[in-house]
């Protein structure tokens, strides 16, 4: 335990105390109960948190805290049809009390209904455009609608960064600093709450370890509130490691900033856990967004975006350093498994049906998706898909895709739904049983992608318009299968029933792709370092020309 852990633990250890004293002696208050659920939330202790929750609204049923807090916990056990119960109840008890409106709509993304998501919380998005919360919520399902183009996906970021900046006010003005005058090493601030086991490890991780220390001094802000065996690996690879979870917004813009950090390298937008106020309040003179999130915060504070030629929405007749995207020469990032797991074992039968698949998070699926999806199926005579995603744990989640699939003419014999495994070797192993990966749309997988690769299974992705939906086609660039990207719904399913028709040349593709995969640039985590070092030159270079006291 740190001496940070060891603090909050105290403080906690009283709170508690003191909320279950209130309990003692007021136990038909809900208030009482609502509180103690509170401080145990804090405390991450969910399952008495719960109990606590459920004791408030069994005493009060208009405590819409506690309906909400249940309808949250309810969500993390995926018991999302419960949760949606809770959240309602909540709105009725509070009609005025956003968070659980955005709480609703966030348990919806969560399980593939993102059109649904959308229609509930357009009314609050319009009426209410200084509400942090409900723009903040409304940003992210954009990176995920059919509907939405990128100015429209541009535009709901600007909302929210209009109402991030008018909660937390002006800057504090950048105070002075020469220690970099001399050409020293440049001071490079990564912040993060990925610093863990978590699919972004896998491109942070071998970047941090790779950067060149005559040159760069890297310092890693984790906002992580778990630590686990790849926390140490960053903080083993970091030249300073500030554990900041602990922090408020303003503590940790003084701490970065009393760390002189010249550059800060935000890596995750808007997704959980992130703190886009500690950039709108601009903790380093130069502020940059790099991986984690598909899309532009429309913060002022921001300098730029780092993309490629392929992800940019610009395309590769972009500007390297224009309409705030810099671009990274190559791809926008490289792969490390950070394990050496053997190719896993196939179905030796070629006559077998062929296995379409899709491991990416079950926010990606759509209607729009399934309508391709389903006439694939039909396409490839006897095929089947297999789907695994955390929310596929919840008999009703696995219902509603049966029934959605089912509107589309493929009956549940076709499909083979999967939830969450804890073990990666195991969650890696279950590709063996797909023939071929399904990217999603708009929104690209990243992560499942490379691994899909590394585990000898080809990808089909489509080309789109945002950052979220040409990232796919930059992986596969980078990894030498250009081939597999399409530019069309037609082409999409035409290259996957093109790739399912001849099962000889799937299974030799599947057993060859990996040798070739090593010497990608995809793989080539420490190539990728010199180019991210040499993006992050023409950065400062150009923000030294646009302000010479920057």
């Amino acid at each position: 335990m740190t001496d940070t852990d060891a603090c909050l633990s105290g403080r906690h250890g009283n709170a508690l105390q003191h909320a279950r004293l209130a309990v003692e002696s007021g136990p038909r208050d809900a208030c009482n109960w609502q509180h103690l659920g509170l401080t145990l939330l804090q405390m991450r202790q969910y399952d008495e948190a719960d109990v606590a929750f459920r004791h408030a609204v069994a005493i009060d049923d208009a405590c819409s805290v506690a309906w909400n807090c249940t309808g949250m916990l309810a969500c993390r056990r995926q018991c999302y049809q419960e949760a949606e119960s809770c959240f309602i109840k909540a709105i009725e008890a509070r009609p005025d009390d956003t968070a659980a409106l955005c709480n609703f709509a966030s348990s919806l993304k969560l399980t593939g209904r993102i059109d649904e998501a959308a229609v509930l919380l357009a009314p609050a998005v319009d009426a209410l455009p200084g509400d942090l919360g409900v723009q903040w919520v409304a940003a992210v399902l954009a990176n995920y609608r059919p509907d939405l183009g990128c100015q429209d996906v541009l535009r709901q970021h600007e909302r929210f960064a209009a109402a991030l900046e008018k909660s937390v006010g002006q800057p504090a003005p950048m105070p002075h600093r020469d220690h970099n005058s001399s050409g020293g090493p440049l001071r490079v601030g990564f912040l993060s709450p990925d610093m863990r086991r978590h699919s972004v490890a896998h491109f942070l991780l071998p970047l941090i370890r790779a950067m060149d220390r005559s040159r760069f001094t890297v310092l890693c802000y984790s906002l992580a509130d778990v630590h686990d065996e790849i926390t140490a690996l960053f903080q083993l690879a970091a030249d300073g490691w500030r554990d900041s979870s602990a922090l408020s917004d303003t503590a940790l813009v003084s701490r970065i900033r009393s760390d002189e950090v010249d550059v800060l390298i935000d890596c995750a937008g808007l997704f959980e856990g992130a703190r886009p106020a500690v950039l709108a309040m601009r903790a380093a003179p130069l502020q940059v967004a790099w991986l984690g999130y598909p899309s532009g915060l429309g913060l002022k504070s921001i300098h730029c975006r780092m993309l490629d030629a392929w992800s940019s929405p610009l395309g590769a007749e972009g500007d390297p350093m224009s309409d705030g995207i810099a671009l990274i020469d190559g791809c926008f990032l490289a792969y490390d498994p950070l394990a050496d797991e053997p190719l896993p074992q196939r179905n030796a039968y070629r006559n077998a049906p062929v296995t379409f698949g899709c491991f990416n998070d079950s926010s990606k699926w759509n209607p729009v998706m399934l309508d391709q999806w389903g006439q694939l199926l039909r396409e490839v005579a006897g095929s089947r898909l297999l789907l695994k995603a955390r929310a596929l744990e919840c008999a009703e989640v696995c219902g509603w895709v049966h029934a959605e699939f089912a509107a589309r003419g493929i009956g549940k014999e076709r499909l083979e739904l999967r939830g969450f495994v804890g073990s990666q070797a195991a969650h890696r192993a279950m590709y063996g049983d797909v023939d071929i990966a399904l990217d999603t749309f708009p929104y690209h997988g990243v992560t499942s992608t490379c691994e899909a690769l590394w585990m000898g299974v080809p990808v089909v992705t489509l080309l789109g318009e945002a950052h979220a939906g040409r990232a796919g086609a930059s992986l596969l660039h980078a990894a030498g299968h250009p081939e597999w990207v399409a530019a069309s719904f037609e082409e999409y399913r035409g290259i996957a029933g093109s790739l399912a028709a001849d099962r000889g040349r799937l299974a030799l593709l599947q057993a060859m792709l990996r040798e070739p995969l090593r010497g990608s640039q995809l793989f080539d985590t420490r190539g990728f370092a010199r180019r991210f070092e040499l993006a992050l030159q023409r950065i400062r270079a150009r923000a030294n020309h646009l302000n010479p006291r920057h």
